[in-house]
């Protein structure tokens, strides 16, 4: 995890203002982290710059300059100040300011420009200095070759490269991760275990990942784990926070973590995090603090979120959240989160007495179909996938039945407004609907 660069400037100007077991810190980060190295040298630089400029003593053109500046601003004559004034008192020629009247800001730039003609000098070439950082900026270090941009998994080491091919850096994840590479960073049904991402938006990938479902080895299911560009953990986070449970009377066994992603809203990225109870139907998705992984806001739902996907309908630049599964009505349903802060409860068709109702934009419910009711031997059917459609819309697949050889479902294509354009059915659903029908 990087330092704030606001700390790291304050350091480079003011380390006086430290503890020292906070220096202490910040130098051990420093020696370790190059990012933050390169930000520190650049304040203290500056610093430094500044510092011997106050402290240069004026030569003879420094002196002559002031002598310049004295003339321009040397039309005040004591003679032609008012003899009756109540705030200006004259003895023997003298005058004294009993009481100062308020100037503008150019008179008193101009003022302290003339009782102070060598500091103004010392200041303008400071300012000057400034001028030219900000016309000329430093550009910034090219971590290209430090930034992990694809992952490989072999024999459970997990392998990280940069856009050179070049391996970064590899870690054994025996117990977290097995399995095809493709289908472990998937968003659909059969739930998310990997994630490469820039997660704070410094243009640097973190890893993300979390344990196996039967807990095995030293990842957990029901925590989720970042790890940074290098390969060094950054922390290591719950989905459930006390400070934010809104359900508290739910039965919970243990929490497994089966979706987390990404989105841009404005300037910022989102970190989202959803887990469901191992046992029982409950489901909970927070907002995490990138840098922290400390729990932001949270939300709960009766039912299980087996699809997700961040999209920007309505293209205003801000994407939306989008969370698909099985809800406590036995029926598909699609949420629409738009907003940054998560809270309360979703609808609950065992109990509607949740004090904080869930902020969701939308909780559209879909129906069930009379094939879907003569296939399936239970009530869990859900959203699969949900993907962009076109340049303002999204398509929902309702899972109506599923074994490892067939896959019955409908898909519906919603526009902007979240209005139902058409349905199709895929053909694995046409083969079973005329198979019944006849």
């Amino acid at each position: 995890m990087h330092i704030d660069e606001k700390i790291l400037e304050l350091y480079a100007g003011s380390p006086e203002q430290f503890t020292r077991e906070e220096s202490e810190n910040i130098k051990l980060h420093l020696d370790e982290c190059a990012y933050c190295r390169d930000i520190y040298d650049t304040y203290f630089n500056l610093f430094r710059g500044f510092k011997e400029a106050v402290k240069k003593e004026p030569d003879e053109l420094d002196r002559l300059l002031a002598d310049k500046l004295e003339e321009g601003f040397s039309g005040f004559d004591r003679k032609r100040l008012p003899e009756k004034n109540d705030s200006i008192q004259i003895h023997d020629a003298e005058f004294e300011i009993v009481e100062r009247n308020p100037r503008g800001i150019i008179k008193n730039v101009r003022h302290w420009i003339k009782r102070n003609p060598i500091k103004a000098v010392s200041y303008s070439f400071v300012f000057s200095f400034i001028l030219l950082l900000l016309l000329f900026k430093v550009k910034p270090t090219d971590y290209t070759e430090y930034n992990p941009v694809a992952l490989k998994l072999n024999d459970f080491m997990l392998e990280a490269y940069n856009i050179n091919g070049d391996l970064l850096w590899k870690k054994n994840v025996s117990g977290a991760l097995s399995g095809n590479i493709d289908s472990l960073m998937s968003t659909n049904y059969r739930g998310r275990r990997l994630m490469l991402e820039d997660i704070d938006g410094d243009n640097l990938n973190e890893v993300l990942l979390t344990g196996g479902e039967y807990d095995v080895g030293n990842y957990h299911p029901d925590t989720l784990y970042c790890f940074n560009y290098d390969g060094s953990l950054r922390w290591k986070a719950a989905p459930e926070s006390e400070r934010f449970n809104y359900a508290p009377k739910w039965k919970r066994t243990k929490w497994v973590i089966n979706q987390f992603l990404v989105a841009k809203r404005g300037k910022k990225n989102l970190l989202f995090i959803i887990a469901h109870d191992y046992d029982f139907g409950g489901c909970v998705v927070s907002t995490l603090n990138p840098a922290t992984g400390n729990i932001k806001s949270s939300l709960y739902h009766s039912g299980h979120i087996t699809a997700a996907a961040n999209i920007d309908i309505d293209l205003d630049g801000d994407e939306e959240i989008f969370f698909g599964g099985v809800s406590s009505y036995y029926k598909p349903f699609l949420m629409v989160i738009d907003r940054d802060t998560l809270m309360g409860v979703m609808p609950d068709f065992y109990s509607i007495g949740h004090k904080v109702k869930g902020n969701a934009s939308y909780y559209i419910l879909f129906p069930v179909t009379a094939l879907a009711s003569a296939l399936s031997r239970t009530k869990s059917i859900g959203v699969s996938d949900i993907s962009k459609f076109n340049d303002s819309g999204i398509v929902v697949k309702s899972l109506e039945y599923f074994d490892q050889k067939i896959e019955v479902a409908l898909q519906f294509v919603l526009d902007k407004n979240f209005n139902i354009q058409y349905i199709t059915a895929t053909p694995t659903y046409l083969y079973e609907y005329e198979k019944i029908k006849k």
